[in-house]
């Protein structure tokens, strides 16, 4: 079992370099996408788009709302109304070396 855990301590160390190095280029490529003002570029390798994401910030009365739910929710669950869900899932924390 040890051999599994630090392999998987070892993959998720290369993952985590990995996402950083292409976190910096898809910023690389957003700029320059920008820049040329293009939002989509097809290559042999595949094809890169822009994509768009939007959010919506509401007024003080829904966030008030939002607050009354969240009390009655708390509520729910110290009465035992609301429903418990339990889902299993693996932590890791990697040891940082001091080198």
């Amino acid at each position: 079992m040890q051999d599994i855990l630090k392999k998987y301590a070892k993959l998720n160390s290369v993952l985590k370099e990995m996402e950083m190095e292409r976190d910096i280029l898809k910023e690389e490529i957003i700029k320059d996408f920008k820049k040329r003002k293009v939002e989509k570029e097809e290559t042999a390798y595949g094809n890169f788009t822009i994509g768009h994401r939007s959010s919506w910030v509401y007024s003080e009365t829904i966030k008030k709302m939002e607050n009354k739910i969240k009390i009655a929710k708390d509520k729910e669950q110290k009465k035992g109304t609301a429903e418990q869900s339990v889902t299993d899932y693996l932590l890791f924390k990697e040891i940082k070396n001091n080198e």
